[in-house]
């Protein structure tokens, strides 16, 4: 990957870094400093910071060493050198990342940590964590998918179809408020007027909230996206076909191509098949287990039960 910094007024390019890492998801400018910016790799976070002498910039990196994944913190051999001891322990893996209001940044992690890291000293704190007998159990379940800051609190989304609202005083993570959502998102950030949340996920939904004005998350976009793995028909005087996608949707069309409806089911699917007698779905997954879904009402299936049958995907349904 190259970092290259331009002046976005006329365009000018101001410094270039070559090489700067690899596998990077996330790049963002530290909001109180733009001379400060943090990348966020599947495996590492890198501050670079922009060093300036007159009309002259160079980019700096300074790379952040993660706890071990018991979340140990692994001690520092020269805080000049920035080196480490050799470690053989697996590192935490991190997964969003958000500046604060004094410029530190929140470091969420794929094993439900969470990290204060202070970008000038390069030391690592640890907030939450998820293994403690006192953790938050609605944390304890979490991964942490994407995160924004606003005022005195941290927005966090993780896996599960939830958006929590953290109040963090010291070392103290507890939970404010909660959204429930229909499916998982990826993405959380807040407009420009610092008040409505935009949400978004990777099956091609977006949803907006603004919680001083109701609680409602509100569904701006639905672009149904996603490959298809198999459609079945209903059988009913309707000609309603049942739709899988990838991303483990199901979905009722009508025969004039109008989505009726969809379920997001959180499985890895692999099959499907209608209940000829009934109006009633089974769904096979990838772990084995096999999902009955009601479309009794087609304007809302629901998941009514669930068998584990193998260990191993259910390759076919009839």
């Amino acid at each position: 990957m190259t970092v290259q910094c331009r002046n976005w007024e006329n365009a000018e390019s101001l410094c270039t870094q070559p090489q700067a890492g690899k596998d990077v998801i996330s790049l963002v400018f530290n909001p109180l400093n733009w001379y400060q910016l943090c990348a966020l790799g599947a495996t590492s976070l890198t501050v670079w910071n922009i060093e300036k002498s007159a009309s002259f910039h160079v980019l700096k990196p300074s790379t952040i060493e993660f706890p071990a994944k018991d979340g140990s913190i692994i001690e520092r051999l020269s805080p000049t050198l920035h080196m480490t001891k050799p470690c053989t322990r697996a590192r935490l893996t991190p997964s969003a990342i958000c500046w604060t209001a004094t410029s530190e940044l929140y470091v969420g992690c794929e094993e439900g940590f969470l990290l204060l890291v202070d970008p000038e000293s390069l030391s690592v704190s640890l907030l939450f964590n998820p293994t403690t007998a006192d953790a938050t159990s609605e944390l304890q379940e979490s991964s942490f998918q994407s995160l924004t800051f606003n005022k005195n609190n941290l927005i966090a989304v993780g896996k599960e179809c939830r958006v929590h609202c953290l109040q963090i005083k010291g070392t103290q993570v507890n939970i404010t408020r909660t959204w429930q959502l229909e499916r998982p998102v990826t993405t959380v950030m807040y407009f420009p007027d610092q008040e409505t949340l935009l949400l978004s996920s990777k099956s091609g939904q977006i949803y907006t909230l603004n919680s001083a004005q109701s609680d409602e998350i509100v569904k701006v976009l639905d672009v149904l996206s996603g490959n298809f793995v198999t459609a079945a028909l209903l059988h009913t005087d309707r000609n309603i076909c049942v739709s899988l996608r990838e991303s483990g949707e199901l979905q009722l069309w009508s025969s004039d191509g109008i989505c009726i409806s969809s379920l997001f089911l959180q499985a890895e699917v692999t099959g499907l098949a209608c209940c000829p007698i009934a109006h009633y779905a089974a769904v096979g997954t990838a772990s084995g287990i096999i999902l009955f879904i009601d479309l009794n009402d087609e304007q809302q299936p629901r998941l009514v039960h669930q068998v584990q049958l193998h260990h191993t995907a259910v390759d076919q349904l009839v």
